[in-house]
């Protein structure tokens, strides 16, 4: 080992092991007595795991260290307290159908936020026992050892893993792993938070059967084809079903009303307030917006509706209305720079949209 990885290493200490395996352990560094969890691979991908380390991705452990030693490989990542989902759900019970539906959301943010990587990561292991669930159930996803990166020019697999029951058949040699293979896995932890058992015992009730059904199917052309899209058809459910489990969903601040205007789905009422007010003070300048020249009075009326039309596009993507910018190139990107170039050249775009739209619409009307 080098000298320079020998010396990163002294500065932490084992702690204890993590579960039965005994590659991975808790460590806690010399001088800030943080602790971190050590991984000591066999079979890896050290380029997937730089990828990790160079970007922050929320959702998932930190990565400090990748240290390659001859034929072993030793991540030290950050430690993630809280319960498994297996733990929880075998203390807790089945989940409600808003929690597993906020658990499901945040999964698929996670997500789409490693598929939009270049080149994508895809997890290919999302079982219960690597989801980890915090007291007021918010998630991070672990352990990316079954992980690779997507390549276009490959038709399948060179390795061969998953778990059984959670792993798409596209995981066993028939064809190559993408972002659907993570949404076959997320159907199947949707339908073992709602009833503890796998789809194929046991499916769970309408509307989230359709949507468990359309991930678990053997053809991934017939999934959904990206986890933004799979985010808004739970998104759409949470709408549906709120009233029903609004006892159950009370007490977690992070469930959302989707449906609702942006700044009103969390029903918190110092941000309906505010939004309250920026909409009334939006509807009032799109209804006093003066026109220069002799415009007619259609021409006033268009202008008017169309600056509230752009007006409203620009909050949907900022706010990210039903998973609208999860659609959008650079607004879906996990980078915060990329995030903000992403919004301002759409509402670029979206004004040009529109103003193109209000000229085609005045000159058919003179």
């Amino acid at each position: 080992m080098k000298p320079e990885n020998e010396l990163t290493l002294s500065f932490y200490r084992d702690v204890a092991t993590i579960g039965k395996s005994s590659n991975v352990t808790l460590i806690q560094h010399i001088d800030t007595g943080r602790f971190f969890v050590k991984k000591v691979l066999s079979q890896y991908d050290a380029a997937l795991y730089r990828t990790l380390l160079q970007v922050h991705v929320p959702g998932i452990p930190e990565i400090y260290h990748v240290i390659e030693d001859e034929d072993k490989l030793i991540v030290i990542e950050e430690y993630i307290n809280g319960s498994t989902l297996s733990e929880y759900e075998n203390e807790h019970g089945v989940f409600s159908s808003i929690s597993a539906l906020n658990i499901a959301i945040q999964l698929c943010n996670i997500l789409q936020r490693l598929h939009s990587l270049s080149p994508p990561v895809i997890h290919r292991d999302i079982k219960p026992s690597n989801i980890m669930i915090s007291h007021d159930l918010k998630v991070t996803l672990v352990d990316f050892n079954a992980s690779k990166t997507y390549d276009a020019a490959k038709t399948r697999d060179t390795v061969l893993m998953g778990t059984a029951d959670y792993a798409a058949p596209e995981q066993f040699g028939f064809s190559q792993s993408d972002a659907r293979t993570d949404i076959y896995a997320v159907g199947v932890i949707i339908n073992v938070m709602l009833t503890g058992k796998l789809p194929k015992e046991e499916l769970c009730p309408k509307p989230l059967s359709k949507i468990v059904s359309k991930c678990t199917n053997i053809d991934p052309d017939k999934r959904y084809p990206s986890a933004s899209h799979l985010s808004s058809a739970l998104n759409k459910c949470v709408a549906r079903i709120a009233s029903a489990d609004s006892s159950q969903a009370s007490g977690s601040s992070r469930i959302y009303h989707p449906a609702l205007p942006p700044g009103f789905r969390t029903r918190k009422p110092w941000k309906m307030i505010l939004a309250g007010a920026g909409y009334l003070i939006l509807i009032f300048l799109a209804a006093t917006l003066e026109v220069e020249g002799n415009p007619s009075a259609a021409e006033i009326y268009i202008n008017r509706i169309s600056f509230f039309i752009w007006s409203m596009l620009v909050i949907a993507t900022g706010a990210n209305y039903l998973g609208f910018a999860d659609r959008l190139p650079l607004r879906r990107s996990s980078n915060p720079f990329l995030k903000v170039l992403g919004f301002l050249l759409w509402s670029s775009i979206f004004l040009i949209a529109v103003i193109l739209l209000m000229v085609i619409i005045i000159d058919f009307i003179k």
